[in-house]
């Protein structure tokens, strides 16, 4: 029993001394480690260079820091040989595209130089390669014209440069077609270019735009491999192009120019986001998705292909959107502004439109433009949308044209036809009609213009004012009773076989927003019951050195200029302004923050007045003979309201010596200076009447 007892008492304590050996120790395990060091995570570098020389042994140059072809004079049979040498300098392997980009195209149907420059391409570093000579191009290749290659969404040239051994690495075998074009660290390759001995005189004084740029593009090659094959780069882009839905989704977000290389798919609507600018060239291929294809709230153009949407909008813009020679098969949300350029634009969904506006402006230049959903072509719901051409036809039951604030200037217009041959129109309200053609009689929505039947039961609206480029444009509007509008990228000259009476009342003949040069012939307003009406308005730049302007019968101004600058170096004005007391008209008119500069010229017989500065206008009088000869009423020589005259030199007749400037003049500084109208008189000036008035 004591033993028993001692025994558990000692396993007792024995816990107790285990338990406290625990809470103050730690285990033994038996271990080992092994350590991988040196482990890389490190991204390949790709990099290329151009370089450039005149000679295959010659010195090759920095192509970024010069111009591989810069000669400019060019002529039948000139030949011109360069050599470059591509290098890949980075280790990663890569392929690469030889682009021609002019800065500018020719206009549709003129002559193009590109078009009579051949190109000759081969590889130096090939087996058997000759260089050309005067008679021979050895072994080079004609490859097209500059012309083809400038088309070529392929590039002039392309190929695959794999790294120096030393730097990357050799991990896949090529197929035979791409082993056959492929070179290891450098491509040296000759290029000529030779305008064709049968070019005639059509290509005399003609360039290649201003200058083209040669441009070599370069990205990832499947070479290189991962875990579990090479391909995990097969769609690599070049830089500004684009083959996949991936590749279009990052271009959007970051902006930049891209040409779509081939169709694309999407999954879901694309974006570009608020603040971004976007140009994307479809080079024919279509942009695809079940919604929205694109959802622009940056700014963003589209040109040269197709987009489309099978249930929606294909384009949904809340941005700037320009839609340059596109099909869009689906129609255009406007949310933002809107312009649409010579575009196929159509709409098959129930319950939208072709073309619906919901921003603040839609511009529409040409295209064609049809809805069969028995919704409108076009709804405004604010904003204002401006057709300036294209053909508009509904095929489906409903109104052309609905909503609010849609203006007309052209274009072909045809409504719905009914069974019993009637047409469904345009809505009663909120469209004005300045031109086109139209299968309804427009009379109703007309604004401004005659409305003209057609023998094939249209009607013709003829504009009251046309847009001109050409003497001969201009002559035909004006004898059409039109307003002729010179824009402003245009210049005019008018010599003296030029014979102008516009009979429009209160109304200018020209309006020159351009540069319009008068250098003789004879200019007349055949309304006399305006004295606000002018033959030429301007808001441009103006330049008399001849002509008569203005008629015994005439009323209204020669020239009334609105915040435009007007020359006058010679030309006789008489008999305008028949009423200056109440309009204060004169042969002379400016405006606006306009200025008139006078030199020489003849004014005889402007009875009521001869100059009149308004609200920011100038006239400057250096030098001529302005003759107040008729007394039938008796108001100033000159008149300023809001505006400056300022008269340097002329002799100045006037036959009632009391009413000759208004109102009359102190004297300051040896010049009449009238401190209420602005008017300034210089001693140089012969006058027939006292100064001291």
């Amino acid at each position: 029993m004591t033993n028993t007892k001692r025994s558990l008492f000692l396993s007792i304590v024995s816990m107790f001394l285990c338990i406290v050996m625990l809470a103050s120790t730690t285990f033994a395990w038996f271990t080992d480690s092994v350590e991988s060091t040196n482990n890389i995570i490190k991204t390949g570098t790709l990099k290329v260079t151009m370089e450039y020389s005149d000679k295959i042994d010659g010195t090759f140059t920095d192509a970024s820091k010069g111009s591989i072809f810069s000669y400019n004079l060019w002529e039948p049979g000139y030949t011109d040989v360069k050599y470059v040498k591509i290098t890949n300098t980075g280790d990663l392997a890569l392929k690469y595209q030889l682009n021609i980009i002019p800065d500018t195209l020719p206009a549709a149907g003129e002559y193009d130089l590109a078009d009579v420059i051949d190109v000759y391409y081969g590889l130096t570093d090939a087996t058997g390669f000759t260089a050309p000579t005067r008679t021979s191009m050895g072994s080079l290749t004609k490859v097209g014209t500059l012309s083809d290659l400038i088309a070529d969404a392929d590039g002039a040239a392309y190929g695959i440069i794999l790294p120096n051994a030393e730097k990357g690495t050799q991990d896949f075998t090529l197929d035979a077609e791409d082993a056959a074009i492929a070179k290891t660290e450098t491509v040296t390759a000759c290029i000529v270019l030779k305008m064709q001995e049968s070019a005639g005189n059509d290509y005399q004084d003609l360039s290649v735009g201003s200058n083209f740029k040669v441009q070599l593009l370069a990205t990832q090659y499947t070479y290189e491999e991962d875990s579990f094959d090479h391909l995990y780069d097969d769609n690599a882009d070049y830089d500004g192009q684009i083959s996949s839905e991936e590749n279009l989704i990052a271009a959007l977000n970051e902006g930049g120019t891209y040409v779509i290389l081939n169709d694309i798919a999407l999954s879901a609507p694309t974006t570009v986001p608020e603040g971004v600018t976007v140009v994307l060239d479809l080079s024919g291929n279509t942009i695809s998705a079940p919604g929205n294809a694109i959802v622009n709230n940056g700014t963003l153009k589209v040109t040269g292909g197709t987009a489309s949407g099978a249930t929606t909008y294909a384009l949904n813009n809340k941005g700037t959107l320009t839609v340059d020679n596109m099909t869009v098969n689906g129609g255009v949300f406007n949310a933002g502004t809107l312009t649409v350029n010579d575009s196929d634009v159509a709409n098959t969904t129930s319950g939208k439109h072709t073309i619906y506006n919901g921003g603040t402006l839609v511009t529409i230049n040409g295209g064609t433009y049809t809805n069969t959903s028995n919704n409108e072509v076009i709804n405004s719901g604010t904003g204002t949308v401006t057709v300036n051409g294209g053909t508009f036809t509904m095929t489906g039951k409903s109104y052309l044209f609905g909503g609010t604030n849609i203006v007309l200037n052209d274009g072909t217009f045809n409504g719905y036809v009914n069974d019993d041959g009637s047409n469904d129109k345009m809505r009663p309200t909120g469209i004005a009609v300045y031109g086109g053609t139209f299968n309804f009689n427009p009379e109703a929505w007309l604004a401004e213009g005659t409305v003209t039947p057609n023998a094939d039961q249209t009607w013709t609206v003829v504009p009251a004012k046309v847009e001109v480029e050409t003497v001969e444009e201009l002559l035909a509007a004006v004898e059409n009773d039109q307003v002729a509008i010179i824009s402003e990228d245009t210049e005019i000259t008018l010599d003296e076989t030029v014979n102008i009476e516009s009979p429009i009342a209160g109304k200018a003949a020209i309006v020159n927003n351009g540069t319009l040069n008068i250098t003789g012939g004879t200019y007349a307003n055949g309304d006399t019951t305006s004295s606000s009406s002018a033959v030429i308005e301007n808001r441009g730049e103006l330049t008399i050195s001849g002509g008569e302007f203005g008629t015994d019968g005439n009323s209204g101004r020669a020239v009334s200029n609105i915040g435009g600058n007007v020359t006058i170096n010679g030309g006789t004005f008489s008999a305008f302004d028949r009423n200056v007391h109440t309009s204060r008209a004169a042969y002379v008119f400016t405006a606006d923050g306009g200025t008139i500069t006078i030199n020489d010229g003849t004014s005889i017989g402007a009875p009521n007045g001869v100059f009149y500065a308004s609200n920011g206008g100038e006239i400057i009088v250096n030098g001529g003979t302005f003759k107040k000869e008729k007394a039938a009423n008796n108001y100033y020589l000159a008149y300023a309201n809001g505006g400056t005259i300022k008269l340097n030199g002329g002799t100045y007749v006037f036959e009632n010596s009391n009413e000759c400037i208004w109102p009359f003049y102190d004297s300051i500084d040896g010049l009449k200076y009238n401190t209420t109208t602005q008017i300034y008189l210089d001693e140089s000036c012969v006058v027939n009447w006292d100064r001291n008035k």
